[in-house]
């Protein structure tokens, strides 16, 4: 599935974890339960904190009801839900009640959201967050490749291809056999857009390649600044 996901939300009690439909159903217990897309990171009642912002920036999330001790989140998945779309990053910072991390493009706002930590995903269902992708700062035209994933054992491979470049670039998700992105193959027929100041989520399933995946990343003329970075999580 290429280009912006559009995500169903749901609710998950985080009393008894369970999972409700997605058709309205109320919850049975007054308790706060995460708000959280169910596709295509589905559950994450083993989420050790989270909840509703009360603010931040592109590099922040705030949330006035915590008292956490500082540092105690440093290196922690923050998973983020705007607008429907699911935003991931490791924590590189906190204080009492603010998470500070690597800033997302200007038109990414945090204001009340959804959101969760997870201190330690190596042990959860959700890796941590691995760069694949890093461009020089106003990249030259041509076309480029991530590292490759292995996902032996997971289910998704979810890739956020982030672009501060001042032209749209084109991205395609590519599978292999064997760990090489240079004899690997396209996977679907459709590039993916991913606009100037944007982010865009690329997901590729079991069945669609396995063991090694990636992205075949397109970057045309005329960029003068900016970069592409792109991130990975895979779920088992």
């Amino acid at each position: 599935m290429l280009g912006n996901i559009t995500l169903n939300v749901c609710r998950i009690c985080s009393t008894c974890e369970e999972f409700p439909t997605c058709e309205g159903k109320k919850l049975d217990h007054d308790e706060f339960g995460f708000e959280l897309p169910n596709y295509p990171l589905p559950v994450f009642s083993d989420a050790d904190d989270g909840g509703i912002s009360s603010g931040g920036s592109t590099s922040s999330l705030v949330d006035n009801t915590k008292y956490w001790n500082p540092g105690v989140w440093v290196g922690a998945l923050l998973i983020i839900s705007i607008d429907k779309q699911i935003y991931f990053t490791n924590v590189v910072s906190n204080t009492g009640q603010t998470l500070f991390f690597t800033p997302f493009p200007s038109t990414v706002k945090i204001f009340q959201n959804n959101y969760i930590l997870k201190r330690n995903p190596a042990a959860a269902v959700v890796s941590p967050v691995s760069n694949v992708f890093t461009s020089k700062v106003a990249p030259a035209a041509g076309t480029y490749y991530s590292t490759m994933v292995d996902f032996t054992g997971a289910s998704h491979v979810l890739y956020q291809v982030i672009n501060t470049c001042d032209q749209p670039i084109n991205v395609q998700a590519i599978g292999n056999l064997t760990n090489n992105n240079a004899t690997a193959g396209l996977i679907d027929g459709v590039m993916a857009v991913v606009p100037i100041n944007g982010i865009v989520l690329v997901q590729i399933d079991l069945d669609d390649w396995t063991p090694f995946s990636g992205l075949q990343i397109v970057i045309p003329g005329g960029v003068t600044i900016g970069t592409v970075v792109a991130n990975a999580i895979t779920r088992s």
